[in-house]
């Protein structure tokens, strides 16, 4: 993430967008050497809200935290493996 001081008036905003969407994750705009705003692409913004929303389904998260210890204890299958299974028969 970049640090970055925008004057907007002197139309380097349009340049951190331009860099935002060929590389940088996100460019936080500081005024006074505070943070006041915060710039990222919108797929990286729709991840966050998809998994602040998950982490706030209680159950989705026992599922996923039952899955995961059923992986590890080997009473599940990968997607992968489940698919070889069903390819092979086994």
């Amino acid at each position: 993430m970049q640090l970055r001081t925008v004057d907007v008036e002197s139309g380097n905003l349009a340049d951190l967008v331009d860099g935002l969407q060929r590389a940088e994750t996100a460019v936080t705009i500081v005024e006074d050497g505070k943070p006041v705003a915060l710039l990222i692409r919108p797929a990286d913004y729709d991840g966050l809200v998809e998994t602040l929303e998950i982490m706030a389904d209680a159950e989705l998260v026992a599922d996923i935290e039952q899955a995961r210890a059923d992986y590890a204890a080997g009473r599940a299958l990968d997607g992968l493996e489940a698919a070889r299974a069903l390819r092979t028969g086994a």
